[in-house]
């Protein structure tokens, strides 16, 4: 990352002709290191493709959208020098350079990808996934969450429940008693591909649900036990109580059920149907993961791994990674392109289909949530063998 961020000074100095005989010959060697490098600074070259890049950055005032940009990258006008605002506006397209270095940074495993021709402007846009949710109340009735206004939303049982700043808030209801084992009202919180949501649970507990994620729970805990079920990806801030409080995942066709029992502890949970492994993440207390008989005590910064029906510990788990969604970032670290598409087809709600041999690539990078599907594609096009279209909602990646 740091050499990126070196790297776009330089270009920055470059096209505002300020660049010195040293700095000028750190460039050229990086120019020198590959057709990627070489591809990626002519395109700030080109007058044409800045420009459309300055107009999408502000449809409405693009001169404002130039003076900010300006501003961001440290290249205001200085009022002894004049310099054409051609080479102000391809100067301000450094803000590109800057924002893909914070975008993603990349590294492949192959050798020497081959870039491909075809440049990825050719896909259409699709912005990233936002704050959406449906929830499903104990009768069956539903509440659409991203449309919903502030506010109480419903009474379950123990429980009013409310919406406040895109959060799903349960509290106690006045003068209703405690519900015992057998009182329990259900409810339900789904996200769909391109939606994300944050609840807090009755007991206080703070739960955030990934794209195409669900999760039932009792409106109001009663019992023994607080017992959650997930499907998909969760991340949880357990409340500290004397009752255990599970989050279960269901079993599948490929993977049986797990449990894990925590007292009060922030942990991750992925378990995608469709991804080969269950991953729990912990990162502060204790947690106990239970599947078929078998269990496992993780400690801050362990990841317990179920894969093919057995389950392992990596003792020192990127936790930064594991819980990067919840703080706006996708991240994956030496992932072949089906683990990443699998990712980018849950958050920007597309399918995505192979054409011909796709090649074995470990990919490494961060990218921001916020970004729409034409950066990010166009970033990993820029740095792997592939090239990727879009067309009536499909995404083909193909050699």
């Amino acid at each position: 990352m740091e050499n990126n961020w070196r790297i776009a000074d330089l270009v920055k100095k470059h096209l505002q002709e300020e660049i010195t005989d040293m700095e000028r010959h750190e460039l050229e060697a990086w120019l020198a290191e590959s057709d990627a490098n070489r591809r990626f600074f002519q395109r700030f070259e080109d007058t044409a493709y800045v420009a459309s890049e300055l107009a999408l950055m502000s449809r409405a005032d693009t001169e404002t959208a130039l003076a900010k940009t300006l501003e961001r990258i440290g290249a205001a006008p200085k009022p002894v020098v004049r310099i054409h605002w051609t080479r102000w506006m391809i100067a301000a397209s450094t803000l590109l350079i800057l924002s893909t270095a914070a975008w993603l940074v990349i590294r492949t495993n192959a050798p020497h990808p081959i870039i491909a021709q075809q440049p990825a402007q050719a896909v259409k846009d699709i912005p990233a996934g936002t704050d959406k949710a449906i929830l499903t109340l104990a009768d069956g009735s539903h509440i659409v969450l991203d449309s919903a206004a502030n506010g109480q939303l419903a009474k379950q049982g123990a429980a009013n429940v409310s919406k406040s700043n895109n959060r799903l808030v349960y509290n106690t209801a006045a003068g209703v008693p405690h519900p015992g084992s057998q009182g329990v009202s259900y409810n339900m919180v789904s996200t769909p591909r391109g939606g994300q949501y944050q609840l807090v649970l009755h007991d206080g507990t703070k739960v955030w649900l990934n794209a195409a994620s669900t999760l039932r729970y009792p409106a109001a805990f009663g019992g023994k036990e607080r017992r959650v079920e997930l499907v998909g990806e969760g991340y949880f801030e357990v409340a500290h109580n004397k009752t255990p409080f599970i989050v279960a995942t269901p079993a599948t066709a490929a993977k049986p059920a797990q449990e894990v029992q925590v007292l009060g502890t922030w942990f991750n949970v992925m378990a995608y149907n469709d991804e080969p492994q269950t991953k729990t993440t912990l990162l502060e207390g204790k947690v106990k993961v239970a599947v078929s008989g078998k269990e496992t005590t993780l400690s801050p910064g362990q990841q317990a791994q179920l894969f093919n029906g057995a389950l392992t510990t990596d003792e020192r788990a990127d936790t930064d990674q594991a819980v990067a969604w919840k703080n706006g970032m996708q991240s994956f670290k030496d992932a072949d392109i089906k683990t990443i598409m699998r990712q980018v087809s849950r958050w920007y709600n597309i399918d995505v289909a192979y054409k011909g041999e796709i090649p074995e690539l470990g990919l490494t990078g961060k990218i921001p949530r916020s970004i729409s599907l034409k950066k990010l594609l166009e970033a990993l096009e820029l740095n792997s063998s592939l090239h990727f279209q879009l067309a009536d909602g499909k995404l083909t990646v193909t050699p």
